[in-house]
């Protein structure tokens, strides 16, 4: 095979013949960051050898390409947790890598056409499809997390149900045509992608993951924390005051301010200083909303060891960080796969210099070479949690991915998956086409109601979009997001704070030979004009001395966290 060092258009005959290959390599199809949903929107095809490794360190460092580029793709599962000494189950999912031989690209017109050339039915077809528990079961153990975990430690953690479902065409042509769907159904999302394992049994990942992990480039770290979910109104956006409303949830402010503690925890670990913080922003997608946040510092360490230095986002674990690991590696039902995982990018820039850009490996499908398809979708569980909201928000995050097969979805008539249970629907849940009664299949567009205070009682709606929202044309929400950000930065700040929406302690601490060293927040101060932040972070407006990005110059020696938050004391974050 003969290295394509620099990214070339690929035929659409080639592509065609890569997806209906009968063995065919190993590949995967990557579009990184947000996109318009046009034919012309371009992704990246990676075509090489498969691997797999023992470490998230013992990961390939390639040679530069000349005018820089990527050399390897990796898949990382959410065991590798065990190599921070984290306490996780070991269920054996490998540690796979893309050496990556050539690199093309296409956009979604070639896709459509090969994928027309390939299977011309365009079908994409699922069999004894839906949840493996009930919502009330899962209802049940966010009940009962609530009453023996989280009430007397005011802990967050993030509880997964799984929806699995059979596909009988499954293959390469099956990947590349979820990749097509799921393109056009999330324009919001981070990264889309498809990863095929090769050969004619091979497994692969398909997914739409709205948020990135940590990346490197031109020698700063960046991470995206990102916590709150509102779930959207059928056909649009919601009205200005159900956002400004979900923006002023106590819940949802705690949540993301935890995250964001947590996340900042990992970064001092990996960085040297200068520690900004900017946001929060807003993440919109299909069905859901997000709010995020973007932290960045200057590298310390190589990308390799700043991978395995940030495994995994707190969004898909919880917080204190080491405990909410211990809770589900305790009560989850199963290991977890790659869900809450990474996918890692890696390669070098024009001048030479490592970097690697990440997702986290969230509304993801994981497919077997036997044609068995399993998404995982979880709610995170914290003091203000009520049980059926977050068995209705797991519903809303399956429900977009989900929809890619409703216009060829058929179930069987007969569940013979041994042991299975499926759930009845939920008033005014409908069920894909032709699945018949009795199936826990998640909610269309307009499946997750009104029930649930994160539903907000969608009183106005536009016509669907995924593009960015635009907080500026609704004061309600720029005030609130203004809001939010005066509560960051006071609380990173150590200053006093409003007692209404108050954040939670800031509490981040590692351990270093058994000698817990407490690191100090960034320095960051709040400016009530700064410009709204909404869509992806890049496109966030800069402003000199603005307020929430403020370099942090580190002290010499240990550095101390400044908290004034009235549960007083330290709780490991990270180890």
């Amino acid at each position: 095979m003969q290295d394509t060092p620099t990214p070339t258009p690929l035929p659409v005959a080639d592509l065609a013949r890569l997806f209906s290959a009968p063995d065919p390599p190993p590949f995967a199809l990557v579009r990184r960051h947000p996109h318009d949903g046009s034919a012309g929107d371009p992704f990246d095809v990676y075509i090489g050898t498969m691997h797999t490794v023992r470490r998230v360190t013992d990961l390939p460092s390639g040679p530069p390409r000349p005018g820089g580029g990527p050399h390897a793709l990796a898949v990382l599962p959410y065991r590798c947790l065990a190599e921070r000494g984290l306490d996780c189950r070991d269920d054996g999912t490998p540690v796979r890598v893309l050496r990556i031989r050539r690199w093309h690209t296409a956009d979604t017109a070639a896709l459509t056409a090969a994928l027309a050339a390939v299977r011309p039915g365009g079908d994409l077809r699922w069999e004894e499809a839906g949840f493996d528990d009930t919502d009330e079961e899962y209802a049940g153990r966010v009940r009962d997390l609530l009453a023996h975990e989280v009430a007397h430690t005011g802990l967050h953690v993030l509880i997964r149900r799984d929806f699995t479902a059979r596909l009988p065409c499954h293959g390469a042509a099956a990947v590349g045509e979820l990749f097509g769907r799921l393109s056009a159904a999330e324009h919001g999302a981070h990264w889309t992608f498809a990863v095929h394992t090769g050969g004619p049994r091979g497994a692969a990942l398909a997914g739409a993951s709205p948020q990135g992990h940590v990346g490197v480039e031109r020698g700063r770290v960046v991470m995206h924390p990102m916590c709150g979910t509102l779930r959207l109104p059928p056909g649009g956006l919601p009205a200005a005051e159900d956002l400004a409303a979900f923006l002023r949830d106590r819940k949802e402010t705690e949540e993301l301010g935890a995250v964001v503690d947590a996340e900042l925890a990992m970064l001092c670990r990996v960085t040297t200083g200068d520690v900004r913080l900017e946001g929060p922003g807003l993440r919109p997608l299909a069905r859901v909303l997000h709010t995020e946040c973007r932290i960045s510092g200057t590298a310390a360490l190589d990308v390799r060891h700043t991978l395995a230095g940030t495994l995994f986002a707190a969004t898909a674990v919880g917080r204190p960080f080491a405990e909410a690991c211990s809770v589900i590696a305790r009560r989850g039902p199963s290991g977890r796969g790659y869900y809450g995982g990474s996918i890692a990018l890696l390669g070098h820039d024009a001048s030479g210099g490592e970097q690697v850009d990440t997702a986290v490996l969230i509304r993801t499908f994981e497919l077997s070479g036997r044609g068995t398809v399993k998404l995982s979708v979880g709610a995170t569980v914290g003091p203000r949690s009520v049980p059926a909201d977050e068995a209705a928000e797991t519903r809303a995050k399956a429900s977009a991915l989900l929809s890619v097969f409703e216009s060829t979805a058929a179930t069987a008539p007969g569940d013979t998956a041994a042991g299975r249970r499926r759930a009845d629907p939920g008033p005014g849940d409908p069920v894909p086409h032709d699945a018949p009664a009795g199936r826990d299949t998640p909610a269309a567009a307009q499946g997750d109601g009104a029930s649930g205070g994160r539903t907000r009682g969608h009183r106005r709606t536009g016509p669907r979009s995924t593009a960015p929202v635009d907080p500026a044309a609704w004061p309600s929400v720029s005030a609130e997001l203004d809001r939010r950000r005066a509560l960051l930065s006071a609380h990173w700040r150590g200053r006093s704070r409003p007692a209404a929406g108050r954040l939670p302690a800031a509490r981040c601490c590692s351990s270093t030979r058994g000698a817990r060293r407490r690191r100090r927040s960034p320095s960051c101060c709040a400016d009530s004009a700064a410009p709204s932040r909404c869509g992806p972070p890049s496109t966030w407006p800069t402003r000199p001395g603005c307020a929430l990005g403020t370099p942090w110059r580190p002290t010499p020696g240990p550095a101390q966290l400044t908290s004034r938050s009235p549960r007083s004391g330290s709780v490991p974050g990270t180890r």
